[in-house]
């Protein structure tokens, strides 16, 4: 918690034992639990619910609440706790205190109920699921003034030891393994792996099994999240592109054999065809209008160059795999069509007009967009979901910049905000007078 929390001696922590199962977004999370942490040391709780309704998180608190102003800071607290509060409320029914998820409604609410003395001093708190009651008329929306600091946020050593210690109590785990032949690809060894995770509580015991699989690299053992993603391994993919070269049907039938294996394509969409060139697509799968599959580029030998799983089949795909080569020639002819010279002159009343050409294809493969620049600063962007169209334009009155004379940039943006490194930049000077 923050300074602002002057009434709450004590910090709360969510601590969550987790692995990475080869899913390149998330990790595996297998147990957890939550601890409060005061001056006397470090307290567990299974989950939430039993903390919230601890005598320790009670005594933690060093306030009052007589008032809806005393209320108001509560409100926040509880917010900043339970993300459910968001669109809740807080109000007071014979004697308690009341932070809600909601009005209550038909299907009631969850929150915190708190029991005060006559004088207001906090003698009870309890967090509950499904509360009824009746919302009285002076009810006030939760605040949101946030009260967790996360900066530099870790837990020190002496605790972090306790926290395993309880893991190792909570937690018991094993590994099994077992080949997956169908997946092996050359020297690419591949087997199926499941963690079972038991998880200890108090009145029961819940288990849990993460399946996976396992590339077997000689002594390295990788992790994939499974078949769908064997693909985006670069050693498996590497080992693919040796092994299979695409020049006649006959090859992409073997292919597209193997890429059976990775997927589940059903008959009704399965396919396959060379388009533009020395590119060819694999479908495997329908998203509402659009077919997805594996796009495959391909040198004039048939070699496999580059490979896109779950694509479409546009240009502006094949265009992406091709930028991926170090070695191909990109020019996104960002240039000015409109005024013909880097360096104008115009006067306060007149609007400036400006024009700029590009290579539609070639920007739109890029994700890239346009940021424009005044005087060093960002002023303006163009970025759109479905790619920009060019020529791009924009008109602003010249008594925007002011009089005297003035860098005005319009800037060709990668993905992010690199404004040191663009792909293309053209510098108009302009003197307004």
């Amino acid at each position: 918690m923050n300074e602002n929390v002057e009434f709450f001696s004590a910090d709360i922590i969510n601590v969550l034992l987790a692995t990475n199962l080869g899913d390149m977004h998330n990790d595996a999370q297998i147990a957890g639990m939550y601890i409060l942490k005061d001056e006397t040391g470090i307290s567990f709780f299974e989950n939430m619910q039993e903390l919230y309704n601890s005598p320790e998180f009670r005594k933690a608190f060093h306030t009052k609440i007589e008032t809806y102003e005393d209320a108001a800071r509560l409100s926040s607290f509880f917010h900043s706790l339970y993300n459910g509060l968001s669109f809740g409320y807080y109000f007071s029914i014979a004697g308690k205190w009341y932070f809600t998820t909601s009005d209550g409604g038909f299907f009631g609410a969850d929150g915190f109920v708190i029991t005060c003395s006559e004088n207001g001093v906090i003698e009870n708190v309890e967090m509950k699921y499904d509360l009824k009651f009746e919302m009285p008329g002076e009810a006030k929306r939760n605040e949101d003034k946030l009260y967790q600091d996360l900066t530099g946020f870790s837990i020190p050593a002496n605790v972090e030891e306790k926290v395993m210690m309880k893991f190792n109590e909570k937690v018991d785990y094993s590994l099994s393994t077992s080949p997956a032949p169908e997946f092996s690809l050359g020297n690419i060894e591949v087997l199926n792996g499941e963690l079972m995770v038991t998880e200890k509580f108090s009145d029961m015991e819940s288990v849990g099994t993460y399946p996976f699989l396992i590339i077997k690299n000689g002594d390295e053992y990788i992790p994939v999240a499974g078949k769908d993603d064997l693909l985006e391994n670069d050693l498996y993919y590497d080992e693919l592109k040796s092994k299979f070269a695409l020049r006649t049907d006959a090859d992409a039938r073997n292919f597209r054999s193997f890429l059976d294996k990775l997927s589940d394509a059903g008959p009704e969409v399965k396919s396959h065809k060379k388009i533009a060139g020395n590119a060819w697509f694999f479908a495997n799968s329908t998203s509402f209008d659009d077919t997805l599959g594996v796009l495959v580029l391909t040198d004039e030998n048939g070699k496999i160059n580059a490979i896109a799983s779950n694509s479409l089949a546009t240009k502006e795909n094949i265009l992406r795999l091709k930028m991926k080569d170090p070695d191909f020639k990109v020019d996104y002819e960002f240039k000015l069509v409109y005024p013909s010279e880097t360096e104008i002159e115009t006067t306060n009343d007149k609007d400036i007009e400006i024009e700029i050409s590009f290579n539609e294809d070639l920007v739109n493969a890029s994700d890239g967009w346009i940021a424009t620049m005044a005087n060093g600063k960002p002023v303006g962007i163009l970025a759109a979901s479905d790619g920009l169209t060019s020529p791009f334009g924009d008109k602003f009155p010249a008594s925007y910049l002011g009089k005297g004379t003035h860098t005005v940039e319009y800037v060709l943006m990668k993905p992010g905000d690199d404004y040191e490194n663009p792909l293309s930049k053209i510098t108009i000077m302009i003197t307004v007078k």
